[in-house]
């Protein structure tokens, strides 16, 4: 979330999908680290399971926000 606050406020079109890019990186890692924790049995399967399709689901409209602004900067 922050990294995503950091590249609004980035006044350079590259700064912000720069910013935006790391954080669609950081859902990865949470999805990386949630094998860990399965891996380790530090949570119950059910709730690894839930916050995997919210780290998916961050990234997903990461990658949105991305293709959309992407998507406006070609056209100008």
């Amino acid at each position: 979330m922050t990294n995503l606050a950091e590249g609004f406020d980035r006044v350079g079109e590259g700064e912000k999908l720069q910013f935006w890019n790391i954080a669609r990186a950081s859902a990865g890692e949470v999805k990386s680290l949630l094998y860990v924790v399965r891996d380790n049995q530090l949570a119950e399967d059910a709730a690894v399971q839930k916050l995997r399709t919210v780290a998916m689901e961050a990234s997903a409209l990461t990658q949105g926000l991305i293709n959309s602004f992407s998507k406006k900067r070609a056209e100008r």
